[in-house]
């Protein structure tokens, strides 16, 4: 019977959860349609791009090799795993870390938080306390185009592992700002893993999302979205001078 439900569900399990979202989809939407009403088709193939690195990103043979888990739906995606498991930590630090840089290079900028703690992630649920906190880190803590790591995964790791190069390694994909919140780094770290020709074109392509960004904010009548708008793009400015600091001279 359709009103029949199970006696029994499994319980919560302790995992770390990311929680990620492409930022300003609505307007990303918006720019696939031409003022005739066509699809502008270089804004429509950059949107689908897009979608389709996130869902390559965690391809099932990933997440079977990464032991994760993923649920993706429109322009977010929820990832988790066995917080016990060492290995993933690295495997979805670096992942991420490939997303953003790809990201970039199609002209999108994403937003993320990851958590640890309780949570439920089948096939087809995923909730909890750890979800919550995760999308919590991720519309109020983030603030800029960033993932952001709660420092309770820092601790679960340090009490999983004494292994030194492994922390090192960890630490090397992330930064930590002046309040003290961790991040996922997708600028100086992203030098290391692009040639000498394509560091300049990604740091080319961040000046561009840069620009336009600053040009959106000139023209937004809101005067708190403008602010916003401007403090975004100020910070997403200031790493990316950071970078170029760090840049091989061509």
């Amino acid at each position: 019977m359709r009103n029949e439900r199970k006696s029994f569900y499994k319980d919560y399990k302790e995992r770390v959860v990311v929680f990620i979202d492409i930022l300003g989809f609505k307007d990303l939407i918006d720019d696939t349609i031409l003022p005739d009403n066509t699809t502008d088709r270089e804004n429509f193939t950059k949107l689908n791009k897009a979608l389709d690195l996130i869902r390559e990103s965690w391809a099932p043979d990933i997440l079977k090799n990464f032991k994760m888990k993923a649920t993706l739906f429109s322009d977010s995606a929820i990832i988790s795993f066995d917080c016990n498991k060492k290995e993933s930590y690295f495997n979805l630090f670096y992942n991420l870390l490939l997303l953003e840089i790809e990201l970039i290079q199609l002209g999108v900028l994403c937003r993320g938080g990851i958590a640890i703690g309780k949570c439920v992630h089948t096939r087809d649920k995923v909730f909890g306390p750890a979800v919550n906190r995760a999308y919590y880190l991720e519309s109020k803590i983030a603030s800029f185009p960033r993932i952001v790591i709660d420092k309770e995964v820092f601790n679960y790791v340090k009490s999983l592992t004494r292994d030194s190069y492994f922390f090192s390694d960890l630490k090397g994909m992330v930064k930590k700002d002046s309040k003290n919140k961790f991040y996922i780094d997708y600028f100086v770290p992203a030098l290391s893993e692009l040639d000498e020709y394509d560091s300049h074109y990604y740091l080319a392509d961040m000046k561009s999302i840069i620009e336009k960004g600053f040009q959106k904010a000139e023209k937004c009548s809101d005067p708190s979205l403008k602010e916003s708008l401007y403090q975004k793009y100020t910070w997403l400015d200031d790493q990316c001078k950071e970078m170029n600091l760090h840049l091989p001279n061509w």
